[in-house]
Formats: structure tokens, sequence, C-alpha cells
């Protein structure tokens, strides 16, 4: 991004970011944070992939267009399938067929990011994927709390 004040928004947010997170972990049991901590690893992964595939490529010629450049949608198909099928697998003995309901939510506000990317920069770059995996993080840990 080539703004300059970016930068001062994202230190202002960090201690946000950091308190939502951390709260939201207190609120879950510890017996099951482990599994949700690592498993929600996996559906950034999943929805970076996702919001990559939505958002419009960068004019330049930087990492996002790169990996842009490179994904279709059988791998976006393929790596969300593979992460909920490892997801449900995993925490399906925990939870049940409630477990969804996170990754689901994660996926969609991947998808709503992609949507203000194309609209406000009007590209997903590499910058907007990062902030889409820590939000998507951010939600899916949180989501957990209403379970």
């Amino acid at each position: 991004m080539k703004d300059r004040y970016r930068g001062s928004y994202g230190v202002a947010v960090a201690p946000v970011y950091v308190v939502l997170l951390y709260s939201s972990m207190e609120s879950i049991s510890l017996e099951h944070l482990p599994a949700i901590l690592l498993f929600g690893e996996v559906v950034e992964g999943a929805s970076m992939v996702v919001t990559l595939y939505l958002g419009r490529e960068e004019p330049y010629r930087g990492l996002g267009k790169i990996f842009r450049e490179r994904l279709g949608l059988g791998d976006v198909i393929a790596s969300v399938f593979i992460s909920l099928a490892i997801y449900m697998i995993a925490l399906y003995p925990i939870t049940s067929w409630v477990a969804v309901y996170p990754f689901i939510s994660s996926i969609a506000s991947s998808m709503i990011i992609s949507h203000i990317a194309n609209r406000v920069p009007e590209y997903v770059s590499s910058d907007v994927l990062g902030f889409s995996g820590e939000l998507c993080y951010l939600i899916f840990i949180a989501s957990w709390v209403f379970l």
C-alpha cells in the first residue's frame, strides 16, 4: 500500500486486535483451546486463498499478483474442502456439527474483505491478504465464544 498513514492505522488497531484475541481465548475452555488455536491457523490459510481468488489482481508486480497468477478455482475448492475436512474430523468429537459455524464465519469474512478490497484499492495485494488472514483468525477464535 502506498498510503503513508496506513501504518499508523495498523499501530492504532493492533492493541484492539490483541485485546479481542486474548479475551476470546480466555472465554474458551482450556482443554479445547490448543486444538482451536491450531485449526485457526488452518482456516486462516484457507480464508486467504478465498480472498486472493475473489479479489482483483494488483496492477504492479507484487507478491499478491504472483500468487494470484498461479491460483485457479480448483486450487481454491481443494484448499477449502481439505481444510474443512481436516477441521471437522479433528473437532467433531469435541463439538459435533456446531463446529462448522466458526469455519463458515471465517470464510464469509474473507469474502467480504475481498469485496471491500475490490472497491477501495481496487485489487487484493499481499497487504490485504495479511489483513484478511489476521482478521479471519480473530473471527474464528471469537466465534468459538458463542458456541
